[in-house]
C-alpha cells in the first residue's frame, strides 16, 4: 500500500465570501452585511457577518445560481457563528437557524442551535437534511434547492455594536474517507484524519480536533470498494455530534474493503445525541480488532467473522449484531434496544462476558439452532426463569 490517503466527498456551495454580491439581508440591516469579513473566520481567510440588533429575527441567505441536489442520506454542512449566545431566543424557539429555500422569500427553518444549547458561543458545524420536516416555513418554497443562508432570533435586547452573525463555509455532502496506510508509510489514524479534515483551507466539520479528543458527524470510512485501508490507533476519545436535524443512520463509522485492516485499542466513543447515535458497519468482512474499547449511548453495531472483539464495553447502545464475529470479555450494559443486547448466529464466540440488564430486555437472541459452548459468560439483573427478562 501507500501512505494514508484522506477525503472528503462534500461539494462546495460557498467557500469564499469575498463580496455580499449574491447575498440578501433577511429583516432588514442590508447595510451591515460585511464581505469579507476578516476579523473572524473558521474557514479559508474570510466569511460573511452581520450587524446586531434587537428584538427580532434577521439573518441573510445566499442565492447559488441553481438548484442543487443533496444526495440521499446526505446534509448541508453550514458553519455559523453568534458571539452573543445568551441574547438568541432557546433552540426550539428558533435561537439559531439554518436555511434552505428556492427565492429570499421563500425558505425552510431548522433550528440548529439556541441560547440553552450554544451556551459558551463559538462557530458551530451545522447539518441538516433538507428532505426532513423544518421547524418553521417563510412563504412557500418550491423543492429547488438554490437560496442557504442563516438566521438568529433575539427576542429581546441584543448587541448593541459589532458584527455578531457570520456565517462561513457551506457544502453538501456525508463522507469522510481513509483509505491506504501501511508499516513503512504509517497507519491512517483519528489524528491523521483530524489534521487533513481541520486544514484552514478545508475545515469540513466531519472529523475535527477539540480538546481531549475529536468530534464526529456524517460518515467515517475506513476502506472503500476499489481502496482498502490499514487504519490503526489507540487510546483516543471521540465524541458523536448531537445532529438533530439528520436521519438515525446519518452518523456512521463504516469499514468497506474484504482486504481492510482496522485495529482500534482504548477507543471511546460517546455519543451526545439521541437523533443519529451513531452505528459502526460492517460491509465487507474485513480483519477488525477490538480491545479494550468503550462504546457509550451509540446506535447499532454489525460485525462479520473477520471481526474480534476483546475486553470492550457496549453501555446503553442499541443491538450489536454478532454475524460469527469473536467477543471475549466484554460486557453489554443496559441495551438500549427495544428487546435485546445481542443477536447471535454463533454463541461459541462469546465467551467470558458479562451482561448487566436495563432491568427488562433479553441478553441475547440465537438465530441459528444447536449446542454450543457458551463459556464464562454472567448475567446480572435477568430473570432465570423461561419467557421473562
Amino acid at each position: 500500500m501507500a501512505a494514508p490517503t484522506y477525503a472528503s466527498d462534500l461539494t462546495d456551495l460557498l467557500i469564499d465570501m469575498s463580496s455580499t454580491t449574491g447575498w440578501t439581508a433577511l429583516g432588514g440591516g442590508a447595510s451591515g452585511l460585511v464581505a469579507p469579513e476578516t476579523d473572524f473566520f473558521i474557514q479559508g481567510s474570510n466569511c460573511i457577518s452581520k450587524a446586531g440588533w434587537s428584538s427580532a429575527t434577521k439573518g441573510m441567505i445566499y442565492n447559488v445560481g441553481s438548484g442543487q441536489t443533496v444526495g440521499s442520506g446526505k446534509a448541508v454542512f453550514m458553519w455559523i457563528y453568534y458571539w452573543a449566545p445568551n441574547s438568541m431566543a432557546t433552540e426550539t424557539s428558533g435561537g439559531m437557524q439554518l436555511l434552505i429555500g428556492s427565492a429570499t422569500t421563500a425558505f425552510k427553518q431548522w433550528y440548529v442551535r439556541g441560547s440553552d444549547t450554544l451556551t459558551y458561543g463559538g462557530w458551530v458545524c451545522a447539518v441538516v437534511d433538507p428532505t426532513l420536516a423544518a421547524n418553521a416555513t417563510t412563504g412557500s418554497p418550491s423543492s429547488t434547492l438554490q437560496y442557504f443562508g442563516a438566521q438568529v432570533n433575539v427576542p429581546g435586547a441584543g448587541p448593541s455594536k459589532g458584527q455578531p452573525l457570520g456565517v462561513d463555509a457551506f457544502r453538501h455532502g456525508r463522507d469522510f474517507t481513509c483509505t491506504n496506510g501501511d508499516v513503512s508509510n504509517g497507519y491512517a489514524t483519528f489524528t491523521g484524519a483530524a489534521t487533513y479534515n481541520d486544514d484552514v483551507s478545508r475545515r469540513y466539520g466531519q472529523f475535527q480536533a477539540i480538546d481531549g479528543g475529536y468530534l464526529q458527524q456524517g460518515r467515517f470510512l475506513m476502506g472503500n470498494s476499489s481502496t482498502v485501508v490499514d487504519f490503526r490507533d489507540s487510546n483516543k476519545f471521540i465524541l458523536i455530534a448531537r445532529t438533530t436535524k439528520v436521519s438515525s443512520s446519518f452518523n456512521t463509522f463504516e469499514v468497506q474493503n474484504a482486504s481492510s485492516r482496522v485495529n482500534w485499542t482504548n477507543i471511546s466513543i460517546t455519543a451526545l445525541g439521541t437523533t443519529s447515535r451513531g452505528n459502526f458497519v460492517t460491509t465487507d468482512n474485513a480483519d477488525i480488532n477490538f480491545d479494550g474499547c468503550v462504546f457509550t449511548d451509540m446506535g447499532t453495531f454489525g460485525f462479520q467473522s473477520g471481526s474480534t472483539i476483546l475486553n470492550s464495553t457496549f453501555r446503553r447502545c442499541n443491538l450489536v449484531t454478532q454475524s460469527s464475529a469473536v467477543f471475549d470479555s466484554c460486557t453489554f450494559e443496559a441495551t438500549n434496544d427495544s428487546v435485546k443486547a445481542v443477536l447471535s448466529n454463533n454463541p461459541a464466540n462469546i465467551s467470558n462476558c458479562t451482561f448487566i440488564s436495563s432491568g427488562t430486555k433479553h441478553a441475547i437472541e440465537i438465530t441459528t439452532a444447536g449446542t454450543y459452548s457458551f463459556a464464562g459468560n454472567t448475567f446480572t439483573g435477568y430473570a432465570t426463569a423461561n419467557d421473562s427478562t
